[in-house]
């Protein structure tokens, strides 16, 4: 039976949300008409996520969608204000919160009693997005073999910080209720983090992901990320149009229309010959690396004019150690705020990373 989509009555809650972020009075001075205009666009197309047909009456379920749309608005009409900002030099009361909520995180990152002040500086990194630190050797390392990707901050390190937050909002339970609360606490505790990193274009991306895959969740109908991914494309450039021509929005953009166009093609070209779960496993990796390489080296190629030609390695052997590097600084860096800082976390992240700079500039010499 075909599924009837009900758009009537959202417009004005997304168009509030949207309004009364964007124009309230925190020093954000006044908004212009025609974002307002284009922010109720955008809840256009998050409403295609809500295919199911509803009542009249304002149920639970509807309420719960209700305030979803006035949500994003909200998000939406912040995070436009705070690109204006940025543009116009001026900084308001939400823009000094989240630039001290980044100074904070760093001088928190700064604390930490590693051995080498180099360790602080890649953790700074991975992060904070602040690379300034970072000796021109390592620098130079995780360029020439490819892996460069890993200290700038990205969909890839918000997408860990959200993984272990949904991970640890599991245990509310799964309830509809808890359902709600474990969405809010995702989407606030990622939305805070992308802006006080500096709300780069490509977290933004990966945040406007995270916000279409938690909505799709909510409403019991989850989305294939090629369809999330045009969503999120189209989100992104009527919040942020000029982020067209920003080399890590499209580097972004191309490595996750890899991933959802051709990796499915070359891990279903393996698993369906191998039984070996490890190789399964080794081949996922591999052929996603593959998927991403084959859409961003053209552009990388005409940016950088190069190419790293041991990327399988690197990403091989790099990417299971960030993906424990990035939880294990997280939760080095939460201990140290707290004033609990035992040796152990402390060791193991720092042994950690030196494993990551050893491989890579053992493959930026070869």
């Amino acid at each position: 039976m075909a599924v009837e989509r009900e758009y009537v009555g959202f417009e004005p809650f997304f168009a509030a949300g949207a309004y009364l972020a964007a124009s309230a009075n925190i020093g954000f001075g006044h908004i212009h008409h025609a974002s307002a205009l284009a922010l109720s666009l955008i809840f256009c197309l998050l409403l295609s996520l809500y295919p199911d047909k509803f009542r009249n009456s304002l149920t639970a379920h509807r309420i719960m969608i209700l305030a979803t749309a006035f949500g994003a608005g909200a998000f939406c009409g912040l995070n436009g204000r705070l690109m204006l900002l940025a543009d116009a030099g001026r900084e308001g009361m939400l823009t000094s919160m989240f630039h001290d909520l980044g100074a904070g995180l760093q001088t928190a990152i700064r604390s930490i009693p590693f051995e080498s002040s180099s360790t602080n500086s890649i953790v700074m990194a991975l992060l904070s997005g602040n690379k300034e630190d970072i000796p021109e050797e390592i620098i130079h390392a995780f360029r020439a073999s490819g892996a460069s990707h890993i200290l700038a901050l990205s969909g890839l390190h918000l997408g860990i910080i959200y993984a272990i937050v949904s991970k640890i909002t599991s245990i509310l339970g799964g309830s509809r209720a808890t359902k709600i609360v474990r969405c809010a606490l995702n989407l606030s505790i990622c939305t805070v983090y992308a802006l006080a990193t500096g709300a780069s274009a490509s977290i933004i991306r990966a945040l406007t992901f995270i916000i279409l895959n938690e909505t799709g969740r909510l409403s019991h109908r989850p989305q294939k990320l090629g369809i999330i991914l045009r969503k999120s494309l189209m989100i992104n450039l009527i919040i942020m149009p000029e982020s067209i021509m920003d080399i890590g929005f499209q580097l972004s953009y191309a490595a996750m229309a890899g991933i959802a166009w051709i990796h499915p093609f070359l891990k279903k070209a393996w698993t369906e010959k191998s039984e070996n779960s490890i190789m399964k496993k080794i081949w996922n990796t591999a052929s996603m690396s593959i998927s991403c390489q084959i859409t961003t080296a053209p552009l990388a190629y005409i940016y950088f004019g190069s190419f790293p030609v041991y990327f399988l390695l690197t990403n091989l052997l790099a990417l299971p150690l960030t993906g424990f590097i990035i939880p294990a600084s997280a939760l080095t860096v939460i201990l140290c705020i707290t004033g609990i800082c035992p040796d152990i976390p402390v060791y193991t992240t720092e042994k950690a990373i030196e494993g990551l700079v050893f491989v890579l500039s053992t493959i930026s010499t070869m």
